[in-house]
């Protein structure tokens, strides 16, 4: 698949550039699989100014994570804290030692204990289903195909910009698409309420972080919607198409087998 968006951006280049717009479809997506096999984690910290939690750990979350990882049977991640209110978690990484789980200060001041032991074994457990390589795939493809709407000349007419946008958003939300499915977040919640005490747990911080999604939408690019725990941009009319996240209530229903809770 990346094979083919590799060819999609070469063939857009030479469509707008010429050869030289070929030469800078095949550039970008060389850029792309760097940015994907050895950048990611350092280009998500830069992103969000997250710092790594090492040493003073108030919210005991390397010791919930070791727990989790001894259950999972693999490695637990690095945990990086993002300095901002609203409450959110993702995960990103190639492999078992490069594996970096990402919690904001808003989801620990917001969520109980139990809630954010239940948000961090649905991380792991898309570690361990092997779902995140496929899903940065397709948050970088998506991302470089989004960058060419914005590469208008300055005072180019709206109607161009309005096209470029129309013909490249249906190729970044193919590329999110393919390389994440509903599926695959339905098995992460199931995987995880294995790993924990009382899936009522991850239940209510599900439905707390889609009620804070809708209400405090945080100003995020579409193409990185797909990587939380649940889609941070449910507030935003037209990010709702880049979702790959199933209703919450259906996710809550499959968990504890009624839904309101």
């Amino acid at each position: 698949m990346s094979l083919l968006f590799t060819v999609l951006l070469a063939y857009f280049g030479h469509w707008l550039w010429g050869r030289q717009g070929t030469l800078l479809g095949i550039v970008v997506s060389l850029a792309m699989c760097f940015v994907i096999f050895s950048a990611a984690n350092q280009l998500a910290s830069s992103f969000f100014r997250a710092r790594r939690l090492e040493g003073n750990d108030a919210w005991n979350l390397q010791e919930k994570l070791e727990h989790i990882g001894r259950r999972a049977k693999i490695e637990p991640p690095k945990i990086y804290l993002i300095p901002t209110s609203y409450p959110a978690a993702f995960v990103c990484g190639m492999k078992s030692d490069s594996y970096a789980l990402y919690v904001t200060e808003g989801l620990l001041k917001r969520l109980t204990p139990d809630e954010i032991e239940a948000v961090l074994a649905h991380l792991v457990a898309r570690l361990k289903n092997k779902d995140v390589l496929p899903a940065m795939v397709g948050a970088v493809l998506a991302a470089s195909l989004l960058s060419f709407t914005d590469q208008m000349p300055t005072g180019a007419p709206n109607f161009f910009s309005r096209l470029f946008f129309f013909i490249f958003v249906p190729f970044a939300w193919i590329a999110i698409h393919i390389h994440s499915k509903p599926s695959h977040i339905f098995k992460a919640d199931l995987l995880a309420s294995q790993w924990i005490s009382d899936p009522m747990a991850l239940a209510k911080a599900l439905w707390k972080l889609e009620c804070y999604a809708q209400t405090l939408a945080p100003a995020l690019p579409y193409a990185l919607s797909h990587l939380f725990v649940v889609n941070p941009l449910t507030g935003r009319r037209f990010a709702r198409y880049f979702s790959v996240h199933p209703p919450v209530s259906q996710r809550i229903k499959k968990l504890v087998g009624a839904f309101p809770i």
